[in-house]
């Protein structure tokens, strides 16, 4: 076996299942850049930004110190390329030591509102906040809600309501 020196069997095994388990977690890196490629290339998606220029890419955190642990999630909306505007939602859940899990919301092909739906009821159900509410910081925080870090001064921030122009 390449570059292992083993005395016995037993040794000969564990280097076996270390080099199982290091290929195998190439193999899912492949596959995960694979998929992003594809939804981006083949598919012809990008992320989708309104009006103001907003990019509907977010990133919502969630830390327990006591657990060592941090998890976070990108919640995604896009948008085709092309004309007619189609649209998807995903959802990336990544946390320490843990490969990326990846889910699609509103599939491939969506309209607007299915899309968007998907979009404001994945951030309520992470972050405990309705989307239109977003900017207002919370006087109490719900217990196990992730955070939503706040377009500073001068960033895009989004349209407030549900009466968003559609374009992409």
């Amino acid at each position: 076996m390449k570059g292992y020196y083993l005395a016995t069997k037993g040794d000969y095994l564990v280097g076996h299942a270390i080099d199982n388990r290091r290929k195998k977690k190439e193999a899912r890196r492949k596959n995960v850049k694979d998929g992003v490629d594809k939804f981006k290339h083949e598919y012809r998606y990008h992320v989708y930004r309104d009006s103001t220029s907003f990019a509907y890419d977010i990133i919502l955190v969630r830390t327990n110190i006591q657990q060592n642990k941090f998890e976070r999630y990108v919640l995604r909306l896009c948008t085709t390329h092309d004309t007619p505007k189609y649209y998807a939602t995903l959802l990336i859940y990544g946390t320490s030591g843990i490969p990326a899990h990846k889910s699609i919301l509103a599939p491939i092909g969506s309209n607007w509102d299915k899309a968007f739906l998907a979009f404001t009821k994945a951030f309520k159900a992470k972050t405990k906040v309705e989307w239109e509410e977003r900017l207002v910081l919370p006087a109490v925080r719900e217990e196990g809600a992730f955070l939503y870090k706040r377009p500073t001064e001068g960033e895009a921030r989004g349209l407030m309501d549900r009466d968003f122009e559609v374009g992409g």
